[in-house]
């Protein structure tokens, strides 16, 4: 257990800053971030971890795992540090 909590608060940590990274080229501090955690990808919001599929406001749904459904079920996946903001727009999503 106390292995577990080590490297979760390890993936959250190493997390929240590589999302401030991504914050600031998106130019929005509220965004859903995919970053590589110790065996997967996770999605970072505000430092944290997402654990549940979070809706926005277009009707975009993001997943902990950065899967991304767009309101017309269109499937995709978020890469490691690309972001989506609260408005499902993802800045810089052209690369």
């Amino acid at each position: 257990m106390k292995k577990t909590l080590t490297i979760i608060t390890f993936i959250v940590s190493f997390s929240f800053n590589l999302c401030a990274q991504a914050d600031k080229e998106s130019g929005d501090n509220n965004s859903y971030c995919a970053q590589q955690g110790v065996n997967q990808i996770v999605v970072i919001y505000q430092g944290a971890a997402i654990v549940e599929d979070v809706k926005l406001e277009n009707g975009t749904i993001v997943k902990p795992d950065a899967t991304v459904i767009l309101k017309d079920g269109t499937k995709t996946l978020l890469r490691e540090g690309r972001c989506i903001n609260r408005d499902g727009n993802m800045p810089n999503s052209n690369e």
